[in-house]
C-alpha cells in the first residue's frame, strides 16, 4: 500500500478510505462528547455528499469508508467539507485544552477502493481497529465505530441495507467479520497507518 496517500484525487461515484491522525499522535478526542460532536458534524457536512459504509474513531486517529455520490462538483465539496470538519474540531479541542495550532496531520489520507473484495475486507479492518490498537478485546462493543449501529440499525449516517447487500445479506456481514477475526490478527502488518 502506498505511503503517499494524500494526493489521490477524489472523484464522484468512487469509493474511498479516508483517514487521518493527530499531529505528533496527539489525541483528537478528549471526552465522549468530542467523539459525539465530531460524528454529528461529519454527518451534517457529509451526509448529502457521500454514502458512508463504515467508520471508526480512535482517540488519536479515525477511519471513514465512503462512496462520493454521482453529482458534478461533489468531489471538490467533499475535500472542502472534510477540511471544515477538521478545523472546527481543532478549534474546539484547542479552546478546551488551551493549545494552539494544527491538531490533525496536514492532509487527510485517502485510498481509492477499486474492487468489492477490498471494500468488504476494509470494512472489517476498520471495525476491528479498536482491537488492533488494544482498546478492547471485543471490537463489536466498541462505542465509536459503526459496527453496532449497522447491526442494530440505529445510525443516522449509514444505511444498513446497502451494507448487508454488499455482503450478500445480514448473515454474510456477520460471517465476514467472524471469519476475518483471526486472519486480521495474523496479518497485523499488512496495513501501515
Amino acid at each position: 500500500m502506498p505511503c503517499k496517500n494524500d494526493k489521490t484525487p477524489l472523484e464522484s461515484g468512487c469509493y474511498y478510505h479516508v483517514y487521518n491522525r493527530g499531529i505528533n499522535r496527539e489525541r483528537l478526542f478528549l471526552s465522549r462528547e468530542h467523539f459525539d460532536l465530531f460524528l454529528a458534524r461529519y454527518c451534517e457536512l457529509m451526509k448529502y455528499l457521500v454514502e458512508t459504509y463504515c467508520y471508526c474513531l480512535i482517540s488519536n486517529h479515525f477511519h471513514f469508508v465512503f462512496r462520493i455520490k454521482d453529482s458534478n462538483g461533489f468531489d471538490k465539496l467533499v475535500s472542502k467539507n472534510l477540511n471544515k470538519l477538521f478545523s472546527q474540531h481543532a478549534l474546539l479541542i484547542n479552546k478546551e485544552s488551551n493549545r494552539y495550532g494544527s491538531l490533525f496531520c496536514k492532509s487527510f489520507k485517502r485510498i481509492k477502493i477499486t474492487n468489492e473484495h477490498y471494500l468488504k475486507n476494509l470494512i472489517v479492518y476498520v471495525h476491528e481497529n479498536p482491537t488492533k490498537h488494544g482498546l478492547t478485546k471485543n471490537y463489536k462493543s466498541y462505542p465509536y465505530s459503526s459496527y453496532q449501529e449497522i447491526i442494530l440499525n440505529t445510525s443516522k449516517l449509514i444505511d444498513p441495507e446497502s451494507i448487508f447487500y454488499l455482503f450478500g445479506g445480514y448473515p454474510g456481514f456477520i460471517e465476514h467479520h467472524e471469519s476475518n477475526d483471526l486472519h486480521t490478527r495474523k496479518n497485523k502488518n499488512t496495513h501501515h497507518h
